[in-house]
């Protein structure tokens, strides 16, 4: 996969953040009915993008002990911190783990683009506050996940 695609992916699959904070601009009034759906939709999306990794990976046994490794990472992240925008700041280089493995596989680089994509929509829309105008929390995680994916590429490129 050339550099230019695998970039413009993970912009893209990062660009749910930018969805999510432009629904609460446009709807304001909708924020607070809206938060107890994205509260049940953020969950979702992260078992789902485990799910379709370990389907991918059932045969392979590392990467099937590293993804329940960062399955187990991620719920001790869910659990321990509080603060939404920090969860979402870790999950997203584990995100960026998910999109490099999948790299090789179009349909599941695909799915997992998707479901990053899908799982930043509500998951910025219960981080910004209009109020608050706090636009560095809801993007601190795409920046990270963007700036992973680059990491990762360039250094699979130079290793191989």
């Amino acid at each position: 996969m050339q550099f230019i695609n695998y970039f413009f992916a993970s912009v893209i699959s990062a660009s749910g953040l930018l969805i999510g904070v432009l629904l609460v601009k446009a709807a304001p009034d909708e924020q607070k009915p809206l938060a107890k759906y994205f509260s049940c939709l953020r969950p979702i999306f992260l078992i789902l993008i485990f799910a379709f990794q370990m389907l991918y990976f059932f045969n392979n046994a590392f990467y099937l002990i590293m993804l329940i490794s960062f399955l187990a990472v991620i719920i001790f992240i869910e659990s321990r911190f509080r603060s939404l925008h920090l969860k979402c700041a870790w999950s997203y280089p584990f995100f960026a783990i998910f999109f490099f493995m999948g790299r090789e596989n179009l349909n599941l680089f695909a799915i997992t683009s998707s479901f990053v994509l899908l799982y930043g929509i509500p998951a910025a829309s219960l981080i910004y506050s209009r109020k608050e105008n706090n636009y560095s929390r809801a993007f601190i995680g795409g920046i990270l996940y963007v700036a992973a994916n680059i990491i990762f590429f360039t250094t699979s490129r130079f290793l191989s």
